[in-house]
């Protein structure tokens, strides 16, 4: 399963702002882990597929939009633990 480029960063563009997208950009983005990790939360959440299923081309398109995507937040306390908790139950699940 793959995306055009442009379909795939509107799709993290939309990610970056939920809940788990959220909690995602304010981990340390200098972390390759954290990257990958995120990586693997949205293909799941964002694409509805398995991050082994996304082009490398794709792949790098997300992280350089991640990395680069603002830590500004607009979302409460409260939402942003329901989005902790969800990256890390999908995290428990695939990763």
């Amino acid at each position: 399963m793959d995306f055009t480029r442009s379909e795939l960063l509107e799709e993290a563009s939309v990610w970056f702002n939920s809940y788990a997208g959220t909690y995602a950009r304010l981990l340390d983005r200098t972390n390759p882990e954290n990257i990958n990790k995120a990586f693997w939360v949205f293909a799941d959440l964002g694409l509805g597929c398995h991050p082994e299923d996304v082009s490398e081309y794709n792949r790098h398109a997300f992280e350089y939009a991640f990395k680069s995507s603002s830590t500004v937040s607009a979302i409460t306390p409260k939402e942003l633990v329901e989005g902790s908790e969800e990256f890390n139950e999908i995290l428990e699940l695939i990763y």
